[in-house]
């Protein structure tokens, strides 16, 4: 894997505000699903698809960001929490992963251009940290990766990909956060319906699957199932 290991400058997940994502639902237009990396990426305004997962009482934002995936590949940012000189903030991250037998695993990872442990506090990159899920976190984001997307598509070329899309579950939504906007983490298999339920008992027969959570997306009418780590890092996924 190329790039910089982030983990150890990661947080866990901060608990989420209620309504803070209210405001994303007059966000601007995403991008079409189905077209080039380049394309998806400089026509995006804004990324919103993070993470979230219940616990009891309450429910906690992960920024972890899926983006978008070809036949063999998926693309996501993470941006963690770092400490720089006594205080917090933002980096990002963005990984891509290959379809290898029988899971797509880590291929390589890219510092996002402006937003890296290396670079100075910048307002244009997201701020997760203080922030949380916001319509001007969202927007930063997108632009972020703009700035970055020739090293992100050169892992996909002129391929077609698909926008990935969170699958609600039965559950309802929590409050401030709509399940069918924002990724949810599960336990385990068993909170998923078919044929994600079936993908996931296979991926975790897979060395390397035993991370933290598992979550579920769709690209176009394809279903692919994840292993995630507690960090909000993508270690597996189903082809």
């Amino acid at each position: 894997m190329t790039g910089r290991d982030f983990s150890r400058g990661t947080k866990a997940p901060r608990t989420t505000r209620v309504g803070v994502l209210l405001a994303l639902l007059c966000a601007p237009v995403a991008a079409p699903a189905q077209m080039t990396c380049s394309r998806q990426i400089e026509e995006r305004d804004f990324v919103l698809t993070g993470m979230f997962q219940r616990h009891p009482g309450m429910t906690t934002e992960i920024a972890s960001f899926p983006l978008f995936a070809s036949a063999d590949r998926l693309a996501y940012a993470v941006c963690p929490s770092l400490e720089d000189r006594g205080e917090e903030r933002t980096v990002c991250r963005v990984a891509v992963l290959e379809r290898r037998g029988q899971a797509m695993s880590p291929l390589a990872s890219l510092d996002v251009d402006g937003c890296s442990p290396d670079a100075p506090w910048n307002p244009d990159c997201p701020d997760f940290t203080a922030e949380g899920f916001t319509a001007g976190n969202a927007g930063k984001l997108a632009k972020s990766l703009q700035r970055t997307h020739k090293g992100i598509c050169a892992h996909f070329g002129s391929t077609p990909v698909a926008t990935l899309k969170p699958v609600p579950g039965e559950a309802a939504s929590p409050a401030g956060l709509d399940a069918g906007t924002v990724f949810e983490l599960h336990a385990g298999c068993a909170a998923l319906g078919s044929p994600a339920k079936s993908l996931c008992e296979a991926l975790m027969r897979t060395p390397g699957s035993a991370t933290g959570s598992v979550v579920q997306m769709r690209a176009d009418e394809r279903v692919i199932v994840c292993t995630v780590s507690p960090r909000g890092e993508i270690a597996l996924c189903s082809p």
